[in-house]
């Protein structure tokens, strides 16, 4: 789970510092989306770790 994190939040900063870097508003709504994706890949480990329920996901999901 460590090296799968590390992988995501690496990923993350990538993607983030391409969005930031282009004017291409095509470029920037598939980076949008990729950035999202692996927002909700990073959250899913998270609550992988620490053994949330549904309902404890949801209380805090927004």
């Amino acid at each position: 789970m460590h090296d799968e994190m590390v992988r995501l939040v690496e990923w993350m900063m990538d993607l983030k510092r391409r969005y930031h870097e282009t004017d291409d508003e095509r470029l920037r709504t598939q980076l949008g989306h990729a950035i999202n994706a692996t927002d909700s890949a990073i959250d899913a480990l998270v609550y992988q770790l620490y053994e949330l329920t549904n309902e404890e996901i949801a209380l805090i999901s927004y």
